[in-house]
């Protein structure tokens, strides 16, 4: 093998080791019972994305892969006043529910192929 080989495989090994993943958060909000707002967000690893709709609702989600094919999620919903931060942990491709008082957070989380 030439040294030349071994630096691109080198190279090959870093840029995939420090790739990150990306997930697509499918999340439907509820207050008293009806829909506030359905967002679909595409976020990285460990990195917070944040979607606002007027003055009324905030979304954060967080979203830290495991290793047995399940995602930590941390949330915070806002709507109006209102606002819980729930995090938890989800199984990819699976729907899951958190009520607290008179909101209602459904979520699912998939891996994006890259």
């Amino acid at each position: 093998m030439t040294i030349k080989t071994m630096l691109l495989g080198l190279l090959f090994a870093a840029s995939t080791v420090g790739a990150t993943e990306s997930f697509r958060v499918t999340t439907s909000v509820q207050q008293n019972g009806k829909v506030v707002a359905s967002p679909i967000v595409e976020v990285k690893a460990d990195t917070k994305a944040t979607i606002r709709i007027g003055e009324d609702f905030e979304l954060e989600v967080t979203v830290k892969p495991q290793a047995n094919d399940t995602a930590v999620v941390a949330t915070s919903v806002r709507v109006g006043k209102e606002r819980m931060q729930p995090s938890f942990e989800v199984a990819y491709g699976k729907k899951a529910t958190i009520k607290i008082d008179a909101q209602q957070l459904e979520l699912q989380v998939d891996k994006v192929a890259k």
